[in-house]
């Protein structure tokens, strides 16, 4: 993926440096120790430097991440020349894989772009059907400018063009969970493309910190083809 992805509003900046003292545990570290911004999380909130650097280690490891810092530009028609300051820090956003059996399952492409690229896909197996989860937090201040769908759709369409350029036959699937408690978060993935694809139930409860609550039967799933 690109180091850096620009939109006419935000400046976005992939992470990949867990050092000690990188910038970009730096801003991982802002965003996952705050509360509002950890308010959906089930990881919940780190609470400490050290929790952080674990958690972005696993998330660049483990889960494979594909993560991004979001700026807002110092002003509309700016680009940026620096990265260690390249404007207001509102939050973050990505990809990461998933090691559990999809459930719901995906549904079958409907497009005829999509039709066509499973069909080649069967045909010449064994091109792999790649899926990733979205994920994206941002800080409170930051609700309610449309950054989240601005970002997310940069973000989106690049991959989207790298896979195409890594393999055109591939299938790519990317999957979004929504907490039907969370009518904000339903309206950026429909923005998006994303398809409602069924629910997904949780065998306990689920404990989320800010404000402190339980959550109790599951969430929304969102599927889209890119």
């Amino acid at each position: 993926m690109l180091p850096k992805i620009e939109t006419e509003r935000l400046i976005l900046i992939k992470m990949t440096d867990t050092d000690e003292k990188s910038q970009h545990l730096q801003w991982f570290h802002k965003l996952w120790t705050d509360d509002a911004a950890t308010s959906w999380a089930i990881h919940g909130k780190c609470k400490s430097f050290e929790d952080s650097r674990a958690l972005m280690i696993e998330h660049m490891t483990t889960m494979d991440s594909i993560t991004y810092a979001v700026f807002v530009k110092p002003n509309s028609t700016s680009t940026s020349t620096n990265d260690e300051e390249p404007g207001e820090h509102i939050g973050s956003i990505g990809f990461r894989t998933h090691d559990e059996i999809m459930h719901p399952p995906p549904p079958p492409p409907k497009s005829a772009t999509e039709v066509s690229a499973q069909i080649e896909a069967d045909i010449t197996a064994p091109s792999p059907f790649n899926f990733r989860i979205l994920g994206y937090s941002f800080f409170e201040s930051s609700w309610g400018h449309g950054y989240a769908t601005e970002a997310l759709s940069a973000l989106i369409s690049a991959y989207s063009k790298m896979k195409a350029e890594e393999n055109p036959n591939q299938l790519n699937y990317l999957e979004a969970g929504v907490s039907h408690e969370n009518p904000a978060s339903m309206r950026i993935v429909e923005k998006l493309g994303f398809e409602q694809v069924g629910w997904k139930s949780y065998p306990d409860p689920v404990w989320l910190g800010w404000p402190a609550r339980w959550v109790y039967g599951g969430h929304w799933v969102y599927g889209k083809y890119v």
